[in-house]
């Protein structure tokens, strides 16, 4: 526990506990809010303490999730498989292009390392 001397109208008084060093600011007990901690022989200006930030919020633990039971009606199930195949159309013309593309070329160097 620290204790203080404080000099309230140049008046040195104490020693007070630090704690109290709040009330006495604000009743104006203590106007120049000169301290000096027991022991030391310095007097230094008091700055009340801020206000201590509030604890972290816990972390909370991972959580799985696991379905249990999927209910839709049939025709919105059709709708969603309708919809999920015409999505795929143009990834399936873009991998046509691409093994197209491959595979001429597979058959160009083919054709140059035989006839070589």
């Amino acid at each position: 526990m620290n204790y203080f001397y404080m000099k309230p109208d140049g008046e040195v008084g104490g020693p007070v506990d630090e704690t109290a060093l709040p009330g006495l600011l604000r009743s104006g007990a203590m106007k120049d809010r000169l301290v000096c901690r027991e022991g030391a022989d310095q007097w230094v200006e008091w700055n009340p303490p801020s206000a201590a930030a509030p604890p972290p919020l816990p972390t909370p633990e991972p959580q799985s999730v696991r379905i249990i039971d999927f209910d839709m009606p049939f025709g919105n199930l059709v709708m969603l498989l309708v919809k999920l195949v015409i999505a795929s159309i143009p990834a399936a013309l873009i991998l046509a292009v691409v093994f197209a593309v491959m595979g001429g070329l597979f058959w160009l160097l083919k054709g140059a390392i035989l006839n070589d």
